[in-house]
């Protein structure tokens, strides 16, 4: 049964709608705008150390299908309704299916051997095959003079891909090896789809032979790369912190932490670990332990944004809120611009007792982004231990306007209003305790 255009259409846009779908049913309708690396791999992007080091093969070809979000997801779209029509009309549907397919897989297994370590997704692979295929199928058409042969611009394809390849290396995080890999693929099947229609026997002889050589190179890559990183113990370790990382993002803090420790224990080089590790190492509480981590990752990286902000969280923790100032003040050296860590800074110095210190570093994190709802809590918690109790009760009610879930926000309302002798107080303490809020020492003591 010979399949039309827009059955082939179907058949290359739908199962990426239906991925996208499945993350706003199953995972969150959110997550769907923004794809997560966890959700990422869950619903099938390529990743060494999941391909190979896990034997999930199927990787190589789902990979098409997964996109980061609904910009990703349009565009990609828009160029398979643009190029299936145009192709279709050259090599025909099952061919046009076979040459996205190969090509997602051509970009897949060079996107690997690039970087193993990156997450590939999207059909860009399959793309830029199809332009490959069209460009040079195209060409061997016009070139030998077939029959019904449409004139095509060789000049206007190439400006086409070297739009594509230079919008790729200006993008940030653009996977070019993927492009490259499908590009290069799409070519060689765009001989043997051109060079197959001609009626010349060298050219039927060069139609097999490039097919069989764009086999061959797709089998032997996926071969050396499973050869020489199947077992690489680097591949294990990243694969094993994509778990804990899941885990962590379900709250099974001890299962993660045993994963990244295993994970460590096999690969002690891998900074990424550590840096992993550290925010378990938090949710647990094991301050010192992720004081430990965080001066070994910034050992190797001192201006780290990362680590140095756990390192101040840890530092606050452990009731060294001078030092989790200072860690903090270095974050703001690095970055100005970031409202939190004025924040931060400001939470600390009240912890310490210093109000006229951290009045200013609260009015600087509002002035930056006046609709952070925590700022305008911290500044409620200020005006709290200032006695300035209306004035207080107007921050956190703006800090509760800007975000509904914000525990902390109800629980410093309830001494508010407790202090005011309102009634409403023991409601607003059961609601920051149904939002999981549980206040610092030093909360409990104003």
């Amino acid at each position: 049964m010979k399949l039309s255009a827009n059955a082939i259409k179907l058949c290359l846009i739908v199962p990426s709608v239906l991925v996208l779908i499945g993350v706003a049913l199953l995972v969150d309708p959110k997550t769907a705008l923004r794809l997560t690396p966890t959700a990422l791999l869950q619903f099938g992007a390529n990743f060494a150390p999941y391909t190979l080091a896990l034997n999930q093969y199927w990787r190589v070809i789902t990979a098409g299908f997964v996109h980061h979000g609904p910009i990703h997801f349009g565009l990609n779209m828009w160029a398979l309704f643009m190029l299936t029509p145009m192709l279709y009309g050259l090599v025909g549907g099952g061919r046009c299916l076979f040459v996205f397919l190969l090509s997602v897989i051509g970009g897949s297994l060079f996107s690997i051997l690039w970087d193993p370590t990156i997450i590939s997704f999207g059909a860009s692979g399959g793309i830029f095959g199809m332009l490959g295929c069209y460009a040079t199928c195209s060409y061997l058409k016009t070139k030998f003079g077939a029959s019904n042969s449409k004139q095509v611009s060789g000049l206007w394809m190439l400006a086409v891909v070297i739009y594509c390849v230079l919008l790729g290396m200006i993008t940030p995080g653009t996977d070019n090896a993927n492009h490259l890999g499908g590009l290069l693929t799409g070519s060689l099947l765009g001989i043997w789809c051109g060079a197959a229609t001609l009626e010349r026997i060298k050219c039927q002889q060069l139609s097999k032979v490039s097919l069989a050589c764009c086999i061959v190179l797709l089998v032997c890559l996926f071969g050396i790369e499973k050869f020489t990183m199947g077992s690489n113990s680097r591949l294990q370790s990243l694969a094993e912190e994509q778990e804990a990382i899941e885990l962590e993002s379900k709250h099974d803090y001890a299962h993660a932490l045993r994963v990244l420790n295993q994970a460590i224990a096999r690969s002690p080089e891998e900074m990424s670990l550590y840096a992993s590790r550290i925010t378990i190492l938090i949710e647990l509480k094991q301050f010192r332990e992720a004081l430990a981590d965080c001066d070994h990752v910034l050992s190797q990286k001192s201006d780290d944004r990362a680590a140095l902000l756990c390192k101040s969280i840890a530092h606050h923790n452990l009731g060294e809120d001078s030092t989790a100032v200072d860690d903090l003040k270095s974050l703001i050296k690095l970055d100005p611009s970031k409202p939190l860590l004025y924040n931060n800074i400001a939470w600390s110095l009240i912890a310490m007792g210093k109000y006229d210190q951290a009045r200013a570093y609260i009015d600087n994190a509002i002035a930056i982004d006046p609709n952070l709802a925590t700022a305008h809590d911290t500044k409620g918690v200020l005006l709290t231990c200032t006695g300035k109790l209306h004035e207080a009760l107007a921050e956190i009610d703006r800090a509760i306007t800007l975000n509904k879930r914000d525990g902390a926000a109800y629980y410093h309302r309830s001494i508010v209003l407790s202090k005011l002798g309102d009634s409403q107080a023991a409601e607003n303490k059961n609601k920051a305790q149904a939002l999981g809020y549980k206040p610092e020492p030093w909360e409990t003591q104003q």
